[in-house]
């Protein structure tokens, strides 16, 4: 996400990120949040980097996000982003590009069709009816658990 990259060049170069993969698609709120710690504890009197670290945390996830749960997940997290937001995150969040990007999501976003929002649905309710219908087929009843690792996962299947 281009948003995020000059927030973490920033903390490159202050030498707040060394043990952080220079690939930053391949960063995540973990290696931020180890980074952030390490630095802490190498410059304990050095807060000023602190809320670049915070903002990192908050905005790398959403790449995650969209690559492993869709558009809805996306939305969700950015929505609660511009909801509660200070210091170098609401620098942030008022630019233009997050202004864009927020758009953009906010159009792509449908709140009737979970599917649309997570395209791993379509294929768990493809799945799910298959089996009911086979199992139906032969006259035996049978039962289904789907795992979710968030909330918001859960209601989205549940509204299928």
């Amino acid at each position: 996400m281009p948003i995020i990259n000059p927030l973490l060049n920033n903390l490159r170069q202050h030498n707040a990120l060394n043990s952080v993969s220079p690939n930053n698609t391949s960063v995540t709120a973990w290696c931020i949040q180890r980074a952030m710690k390490e630095f802490q504890a190498k410059h304990p009197d050095n807060k000023s980097l602190i809320g670049h670290f915070l903002a990192a945390q908050q905005l790398v996830p959403t790449t995650q996000d969209f690559r492993c749960y869709g558009i809805g997940a996306v939305y969700r997290r950015i929505s609660r982003i511009m909801e509660n937001n200070s210091g170098v995150l609401h620098s942030i969040v008022k630019g233009k590009e997050f202004q864009d990007l927020n758009t953009a999501i906010q159009e792509a976003y449908s709140p009737t069709n979970p599917k649309k929002n997570n395209p791993k649905l379509e294929k768990l309710e493809e799945v799910l009816l298959e089996h009911f219908e086979r199992k139906k087929a032969v006259g035996e009843s049978t039962r289904a658990i789907v795992f979710s690792g968030y909330r918001d996962g859960v209601e989205e299947i549940v509204s299928l």
